[in-house]
């Protein structure tokens, strides 16, 4: 009977571990300040990627770099490399920094080869964030074959 309520307890553990969570975001993007300024709705910010390119940010430091594959009949951002790179702000007053963050998910540990499921993304909700505070929310679009982020909403 022990051995029963040992492994029940160890189950109801494992279901209250929390794991860290990070910030998945398109690659950040250094963009002219006076065009945050004049930001409108159906503006367009071009990526200059033809392929689904993530990051993954903890704590102000990009933790792991994540590519679109196909995994079992359906696409997942999987990490193909894992890093410790601080985020360091643009010296130039005249330009600042833009995430575009899809938001924070709990991950075990970061290994290469490690995916996370496209369902888990509402590309019609993009955060876009200048020095950690929310000016704005896009949409992942395609223009000419380049993945680019819509304004859908300025804040």
């Amino acid at each position: 009977m022990r051995e029963t309520q040992a492994l029940h307890l160890e189950n109801v553990m494992q279901k209250h571990i929390r794991y860290a969570e990070y910030e998945v975001a398109l690659p950040l993007m250094k963009v002219q300040r006076s065009t945050l300024k004049k930001l409108r709705v159906n503006d367009v910010f071009l990526l200059k990627l033809n392929l689904l390119e993530c990051i993954m940010i903890e704590e102000g430091r990009i933790c792991a770099r994540l590519q679109l594959k196909a995994c079992e009949g359906t696409y997942a951002l999987t990490i193909i490399q894992t890093e410790q790179e601080t985020i360091v702000s643009d010296k130039n007053p005249k330009r600042k920094m833009i995430k575009f963050s899809f938001g924070a998910y709990p991950m075990k540990h970061l290994t290469i080869g490690e995916s996370l499921n496209m369902d888990l993304f509402d590309t019609e909700k993009i955060a876009l964030i200048v020095n950690e505070k929310k000016i704005a929310e896009g949409s992942l679009i395609n223009v000419e074959n380049e993945i680019a982020v819509k304004v859908n909403r300025v804040l």
